[in-house]
């Protein structure tokens, strides 16, 4: 049994050592995670930047979820890639449509949908890099392609066009 002023063998503490016995049995991780812990409260509350307000609009002002003339329908994702473009699984209907168009190859690359005198498109997008592209599309067939032509020759000769079928309201 240990008593106040002996050491952790039993052996008697004199003088300034067994005040320093007394104080060893703290421990040292308790004392680091208290100044730890009042050091990253300190620096939490030290911030130039002004409070941030959230803004809410009443739900009688509420922009409706349907979509309409200013609303595109749910993105359609559009993965470019050496040599395919790929869409993700859906059955789009006329009207404004948003494309998300990722590029996921090795080199620029960009997108068209086209019908006709209707033409959108994108700018280059890099390896790895994303475009948005929106469009009013209307009942009937539309290609999709890249347009780029390089080093590595036509994109869209080298598989990079397919077609979009777009149905009625």
């Amino acid at each position: 049994m240990m008593t106040p002023g002996t050491g952790a063998r039993g052996r008697k503490q004199y003088g300034k050592d067994a005040s320093a016995a007394k104080r060893r049995r703290k421990p040292a991780s308790l004392l680091i995670a208290t100044a730890s812990f009042f050091a990253l409260a300190i620096t939490a509350c030290e911030t130039d930047e002004p409070p941030r307000r959230e803004l809410r609009t009443p739900a009688a002002e509420a922009p409706s979820p349907l979509p309409g003339p200013e609303t595109p329908h749910t993105p359609i994702v559009v993965t470019l890639s050496e040599w395919e473009i790929f869409l993700e699984p859906h059955e789009p209907r006329a009207g404004r449509h948003e494309f998300l168009v990722v590029n996921d190859g090795l080199y620029p690359h960009a997108f068209v949908v086209e019908r006709g005198e209707e033409r959108w498109e994108t700018s280059p997008i890099p390896p790895g890099g994303q475009a948005t592209l929106v469009t009013d599309l209307s009942e009937g067939t539309y290609t999709l392609y890249c347009p780029i032509e390089d080093e590595h020759g036509d994109h869209s000769e080298k598989g990079m066009r397919t077609t979009l079928d777009i149905g009625p309201e």
